[in-house]
């Protein structure tokens, strides 16, 4: 406790540069190496740690040193979220609105206008340039150190949705579709990390109509009165009726990995994805 007083100390005194980003890291290889016992000072760390953050259209960060600022900030989240998941229910909220954010954040780099509307999912003449959206991996700025943030971004994300299954649908509602259309991600290993965390929501999804392993005898006794209630039963089935809707938006973002040219493990990644899926809904996939 002593300890992470005083490194709580050194952030409040505005300390920053190497020294803020530093103080920043051991809270977060402190938070992973005593598990829930860092519980009792989330609610002072929370705060200082999405300040430190800063909006992502704030330039000053736009350097290497935010994004390591950053990339530490949000490794931290990812071991609060899944070591202290009591304690780090009130943020949730604003650690899931941050991550969408940094989800996307590539402030170097321009994506251009196309949206992957339903009209275009429609639309299978245009199959052939599917994959052009990929063609620009060639792009390279060596300074550019963006990629670090979307990876740890994801990854927070990952954890939210391995932790919070009663939030699943809601997580699904405002995560699924951002997912798919950062399939076009440039960076191939963030590509990758995209798309496993879109087979993790849908793994989750999958799972929580399965008795699963409790980590208390509290959490098991929930999950045996969930398991019996026909409104749990009713928004587990709603919640699979809506991926089932997505599925062709799915396909389409798949088909735009397979045809890219460039990447072997972002294409295994997809056909992961497809099982889930397909494991997820018992089938699925017969009119594609």
């Amino acid at each position: 406790d002593r300890i992470v007083k005083n490194l709580l100390e050194q952030i409040e005194a505005n300390k920053r540069g190497s020294d803020k980003r530093t103080t920043i890291q051991t809270i977060g290889t402190i938070s992973r190496m005593v598990g829930y016992r860092l519980g009792s000072h989330l609610e002072r760390i929370m705060p200082l740690f999405l300040a430190a953050l800063k909006p992502p259209a704030d330039e000053t960060m736009q350097t290497e040193e935010g994004d390591e600022l950053r990339e530490n900030v949000l490794h931290a989240f990812e071991s609060f979220v899944m070591r202290c998941p009591f304690e780090a229910t009130p943020h949730i909220e604003q650690v899931l609105v941050a991550m969408l954010e940094f989800t996307c954040y590539d402030p170097n780099y321009h994506y251009g206008d196309g949206d992957e509307d339903e009209e275009d999912m429609e639309d299978d003449d245009d199959d052939d340039d599917f994959g052009d959206e990929f063609d620009d991996d060639d792009y390279s700025d060596e300074d550019d150190t963006s990629w670090k943030v979307r990876r740890a971004a994801l990854k927070v994300l990952r954890a939210i949705f391995l932790s919070r299954p009663e939030m699943l649908e809601e997580l699904y509602g405002r995560c699924a579709q951002l997912l798919l259309e950062r399939f076009k991600e440039r960076d191939e290993n963030v590509r990758l990390d995209v798309i496993n965390c879109y087979t993790v929501l849908l793994q989750s999804i999958g799972n929580s109509g399965k008795p699963r392993r409790a980590v208390s005898a509290r959490a098991q006794l929930q999950q045996q009165q969930q398991a019996v209630e026909p409104q749990f039963a009713r928004a587990n089935a709603a919640l699979l009726e809506r991926v089932k809707g997505d599925v062709p938006r799915i396909v389409r973002a798949s088909t735009k990995v397979f045809k890219n040219k460039k990447g072997v493990k972002p294409k295994a990644s997809t056909l992961k994805l497809l099982q889930v899926l397909v494991d997820t809904l018992n089938g699925g996939l017969d009119e594609h």
